[in-house]
């Protein structure tokens, strides 16, 4: 490969917020909405972003292109729902950074992940992970183990 006369950041830009052994549900009131998940519990590693836990949060202030990767392992509090979760930056869903899981009963514990590309243009810009399901009640969503983590990779 050539190459392309472009600079490449050398110096590490990453971060994340996580949970581990999560048991506390969150009530998703109805599945036309995609609603913020509040249930993270501790920053990750991070080099020039801000994982904010205490608002479900990671703060971008570098522009650039970024890998937005993320597991969930989660439980359902009703039977035969269809989930989706989704990226969001700065309250904007993000298309290519998805994933959809059924669980099958009450309790089933799904697991699911999701990983794409954003481009980040204006900063500051906050990427938070968000629910929604095919339900028309509200259903609680427990998050048992889950991360969501940008880690940049160019330039825009």
């Amino acid at each position: 490969m050539a190459y392309s006369g472009k600079f490449v950041r050398q110096d590490g830009i990453y971060g994340g917020i996580h949970i581990h052994d999560g048991s506390t549900a969150q009530e998703i009131d109805t599945g036309t909405t995609y609603e913020k998940i509040t249930l993270f519990t501790d920053n990750s590693y991070a080099e020039n972003v801000t994982p904010d836990v205490a608002n479900d949060k990671i703060t971008i202030t570098i522009p650039g292109r970024y890998r937005v990767a993320g597991q969930m392992s989660f439980s359902s509090g009703t039977a035969n729902v269809v989930w989706w979760g989704a990226a969001f930056w700065n309250g904007v869903e993000q298309d290519q950074v998805h994933f959809k899981r059924k669980t099958s009963t009450s309790n089933d514990v799904g697991s699911a992940s999701l990983n794409g590309f954003v481009d980040v243009t204006s900063v500051p810009t906050d990427v938070d992970f968000r629910v929604r399901h095919d339900n028309g009640a509200g259903i609680n969503f427990t998050l048992e183990y889950g991360n969501i983590n940008v880690e940049y990779v160019g330039e825009t």
